[in-house]
């Protein structure tokens, strides 16, 4: 938003109360009161939330307003009305929920603070979006420029509750150790750990040549480079920690530095738990999904073994890893791993938790002994409903699955996707629906049929209504033959440890194994995308026919005879699997000529589906879509993905631009602890980051990097307009996402978040990217008037066919 229009703003006087000193010293300045207005916003798990104060603000037509003032809504209209806030700072009118609480900063000189608004969705600082702390989780305070006279903050609220204050700032960088990722330090641990903390950049320029150095008790210092910080935003950072000779206590006390060259900018302190390789503990490991550093939690087995269980436990919402480690009694021969779902909350084990989930499977599958046939899987509460999720779609991982109160999909549980639906969806809805396809739990539910399940439910359960469990039961007891269940009788939601730690699922968890590869004849696998899950056991779904819609292969190996049937599948990969190579293939009644294939070949055979006739693939063409790389849209926040904003735009495009990619960095680091690099394009090295994700900010008109990470793309955005094949839409207030491979790698992707004009851009601060069950497709071009009239300003979507062209038949265009 411009400054002529900011100068508008004259909202009601308020009380700042401060402490220490006077506001000409950059005090804390507490907001006492301020004006509320209730129910313009809604989106849930929408893909498009309508929001009348994000659309004013969007269009640079917010105006000041008084107490009575009114906005016109889609239906109807609201009304500011003045609050204040209690004893305890905390504003806890109603009449705030679903809207904004609106409030004016009177700032003698120029400076900048640290916002801290707990219990807001998000905030508007003088008209940029900010990320917010709808948990109250109070850990998340942003550098914001306030400039001389009167500064507006809008804080949106979704639950009621809001606290809202500014602290002072110190050096240009700074350390915030309110929100620590750490380790444990085993007694028997030797050379580096790794932990990480927040660094301030409180300047508008990006911060480079920054060191931590990390000194524990009885250790000399160890200094980590650390990466940019992008201007006027945080950012969590990794250093390295020496591990001391035989740690002594409970706790070592560790001393951070931050230094640029040789000037200490900031100091603080944090401390480390000390372990004993079996109790409880804390492993770091770097994700390859932003290069953030994440954390799981170990309930070691008391007797270490190459033979041994090993269950990975999902959390439930609200919990951390830690505490779900901690919620179980020792084992002797189960080792237990909890992942964190990046946070307590995270993302329902859906999206980037599910990656999470899979990741820390991956890291313990590598460093804790057991016998890898016995790996299984189970969860409370939400993580109840992450090992429905997550045991479904990667069946050939685990040799059972123990769901404790947990609910089955998005759709069932809490008013979910039935909830948000309109009575009759339009095709462009219906469409975009098919994004969530993955988390139906449901139509995955055959895939049990590799696993042995165990469901466990409270039957008076408050929180996850009973009927979740029983439904899943009925859907498996039809085909099931290895299917336990039990209702505890009288049992709320949470009925102590026994609701994780059951014996009678550990009793079964005992005696369950996974088949060994060579052992496997017969697959019966189901998936939605390729992309997210396409492989199980020797045969892996590389493409669909319909995309994002289930698709389903039946195979039996018999004798060197491969015969089955399929569903929606494309292309299909059947891995080698001596000593029974495949000879011969019956595919949907189809012979499959095998003349010109070598049975003796170790590479895998694939066969594509052409013209509904099934035949080898004569050419391998890695940029096509397949397992490895596909949509929709949130499959590019993967693969160590960067963030580049424009710089070569005017400078309300640039400002447009930057303030979008840094409030999604800000809600990826609050929702997922993340730690994404966020680069101008003037900086982007396109050849030292050639096989990483790129999410791209702007349009081909202001971003330097579009052209060079995107080649042959149908979907073109610029000023004023955006292309997609053969149509082209005009309009500057115009929004666009979709995802493409990159230019010269064979794994990574581009996702694409672009605007035809600072409007535009300004309206996809309000689209949930990050929300987990909110469908997202390939492409999706959004007026900015969406905000208004939700899916109905939604232009067009759909999905790419599987060499990337846009498909007709998957795509759906509004009524002009």
């Amino acid at each position: 938003m411009n400054r002529s229009i900011l100068k508008m703003f004259a909202l009601c006087a308020l009380m700042l109360v401060c402490s220490g000193f006077a506001l000409g010293d950059a005090a804390p300045i507490e907001i006492r009161e301020g004006l509320a207005i209730g129910r313009v916003a809604s989106g849930g798990r929408s893909p498009v939330a309508t929001d009348s104060i994000a659309d004013l603000i969007a269009r640079g037509q917010f105006a000041a307003p008084k107490a009575g003032d009114r906005i016109q809504l889609a239906n109807g209209s609201a009304q500011w009305t003045a609050v204040k806030a209690g004893n305890d700072g905390v504003f806890t009118d109603r009449s705030t929920t679903g809207g904004y609480l609106a409030c004016s900063v009177e700032m003698p000189e120029a400076a900048v603070m640290l916002l801290e608004a707990a219990g807001g969705s998000l905030a508007f600082v003088n008209g940029e979006a900010r990320a917010g702390d709808p948990y109250s989780n109070g850990y998340l305070r942003l550098p914001v420029a306030l400039h001389k006279g009167a500064n507006t903050l809008l804080i949106a609220s979704g639950r009621g509750r809001l606290k809202v204050r500014l602290l002072p700032t110190g050096a240009v960088a700074m350390l915030d150790v309110a929100d620590p990722t750490l380790p444990d330090v085993l007694t028997t641990d030797h050379g580096t750990l790794t932990g990480a903390v927040i660094v301030v950049n409180t300047t508008d320029q990006p911060l480079k040549n920054l060191q931590m150095t990390a000194s524990a008790d009885g250790t000399a210092g160890q200094t980590t480079s650390l990466p940019m910080i992008a201007p006027m935003t945080v950012r969590k950072v990794a250093f390295a920690l020496s591990v001391p000779e035989n740690p002594a206590g409970e706790k070592l006390a560790v001393k951070l530095e931050l230094r640029r060259e040789q000037t200490v900018l900031d100091s603080s302190s944090v401390s480390v738990r000390v372990r004993k390789p079996n109790q409880e503990y804390r492993r770091t490991f770097v994700s390859r999904v932003d290069g953030s550093l994440q954390y799981y939690a170990v309930n070691p087995a008391q007797k270490p073994s190459p033979s041994n269980v090993l269950a990975l436990t999902l959390h439930g919402a609200g919990v951390e890893a830690q505490g779900q480690a901690d919620a179980y009694g020792p084992h002797d021969d189960v080792t237990l791993v909890a992942p964190t779902n990046r946070r307590p909350y995270g993302f329902d084990w859906e999206d980037i938790g599910r990656l999470d989930a899979i990741e820390v499977l991956e890291l313990a599958e590598k460093l804790i002994p057991h016998d890898p046939q016995r790996v299984v899987l189970t969860g409370h509460s939400m993580g109840g409903h992450g090992t429905w999720h997550i045991g479904l779609t990667f069946p050939d991982r685990f040799a059972a699955i123990g769901p404790s109160a947990g609910w089955s999909s998005f759709a069932s549980y809490g008013g979910g996707g039935a909830g948000r639906q309109p009575s009759n969806p339009s095709a462009v809805a219906q469409l975009i629906a098919r994004a969530n396809s993955p988390g139906d739990t449901l139509s995955l539910v055959r895939n049990s049929l590799m696993e042995e399940v165990y469901i466990l439910h409270g039957d008076s359960d408050s929180n996850v209504p009973v009927r979740e469990a029983r439904m899943m039961r009925a859907a498996l007891e039809k085909f099931h033959p290895r299917l336990s269940y039990h209702e505890e009788k009288g049992a709320d939601h949470w009925w102590g440890s026994k609701c994780v730690d059951w014996p009678p699922m550990f009793a079964m968890f005992e005696t369950v194994r996974l088949p060994e590869l060579k052992q496997m004849t017969d697959i019966e696998f189901a998936t939605a995308n390729p992309a997210v899950s396409g492989r199980c056991n020797w045969a892996t779904i590389e493409q669909q026919i319909e995309a994002m819609k289930l698709s389903t292969i039946n195979l039996k190996l018999r004798n060197g005879a491969l015969g089955g049937t399929t569903i929606n599948v494309a292309k299909l990969t059947l891995k080698a699997i001596p000593p029974r190579p495949i000879k011969q293939i019956e595919l949907d009644g189809q012979q499959v000529d095998l003349s010109k294939w070598a049975s003796d070949k170790p590479t895998p055979m694939q066969l594509l589906r052409h013209d509904d006739h099934w035949q080898l693939a004569s050419e391998q063409n890695a940029r096509d879509k397949n397992a490895a790389r596909g949509g929709p849209f949130k499959q590019a926040f993967n693969n160590h993905m960067m963030f580049v904003y424009p710089t070569r735009g005017n400078a309300d495009e640039n400002a447009a631009a930057y303030a979008s990619a840094r409030m999604l960095a800000e809600s990826l680091y609050y929702r997922g602890n993340g730690a994404v690099d966020i680069v101008p394009d003037s900086e982007f090295d396109d050849a030292a980051t050639g096989n990483r994700n790129v999410i791209l900010f702007g349009n081909a008109d202001i971003n330097s990097a579009w052209g060079t990470v995107l080649k042959q793309c149908p979907i073109e955005i610029r000023r004023g307009a955006v292309t997609v094949g053969d149509r082209r839409i005009e309009g500057a207030d115009l929004a666009a996402l979709f995802v493409y491979p990159r230019a010269g790698s064979d794994k990574a992707l581009v996702g694409a978040i672009g605007a035809t004009g600072p409007a535009g851009m300004r309206a996809v601060d309000r689209m949930p990217l990050l929300s987990s069950g909110a469908a997202l497709p390939d492409w999706m071009v959004v007026g900015e008037d969406a905000l208004q009239k939700g899916m109905a300003g939604v232009r067009g979507a759909g999905y790419f066919s599987n060499q990337w062209t846009i498909a007709p038949n998957d795509s759906a265009w509004a009524t002009p």
